[in-house]
């Protein structure tokens, strides 16, 4: 199994920091939560339009929590689906 490489940064007190990759945890059918190193938490559906990967940002969490985001991820499917 690959892992991904860390990249580390010197900063100004000399030391360095290590930077490590995004994390998501699926929840099922597209939406996931992004996880960034700097601690902030997303909520995000994966799609296709022509063939052209597109984000979709739900919220962040736990101002969004995940009955929430399943549900708008629902609605968004619904509009999907309907060719909007």
């Amino acid at each position: 199994m690959k892992t991904k490489k860390t990249k580390e940064t010197r900063h100004s007190g000399g030391f360095f920091v290590a930077h490590c990759p995004t994390a998501s945890n699926a929840d099922g059918g597209g939406l996931y939560l992004l996880v960034n190193p700097n601690g902030s938490k997303w909520w995000r559906r994966n799609y296709r339009i022509a063939g052209k990967r597109k984000t979709l940002s739900m919220g962040t969490y736990p101002e969004t929590t995940l009955a929430e985001a399943r549900g708008k991820h629902a609605a968004a499917r619904r509009v999907a689906g309907a060719g909007d």
